[in-house]
């Protein structure tokens, strides 16, 4: 089964979504995140991420940060 995916352009990079929820999701994470938003402002050029596209770094980031949380959940108020 193939999903219909539509093209949201945010400056000079295109993203591709299945649905609104997913985009912005991923807008918010990317720019509330302060080391993928540093990497973001990077010229591709100055980018070091070992070999990984854009995308996939900042999948690998966001998980990261999730098990980050999962290892350190908030304390109780």
């Amino acid at each position: 089964m193939t999903r219909e995916m539509y093209k949201l352009r945010d400056g000079p990079i295109d993203w591709w979504f299945c649905n609104d929820e997913h985009a912005l999701e991923w807008l918010d994470y990317r720019h509330s995140t302060p080391v993928i938003a540093d990497m973001l402002q990077k010229l591709p050029k100055d980018r070091h991420l070992n070999g990984l596209t854009i995308d996939e770094w900042v999948s690998n980031e966001l998980s990261q940060g999730v098990d980050k949380c999962a290892a350190n959940p908030p304390s109780p108020v």
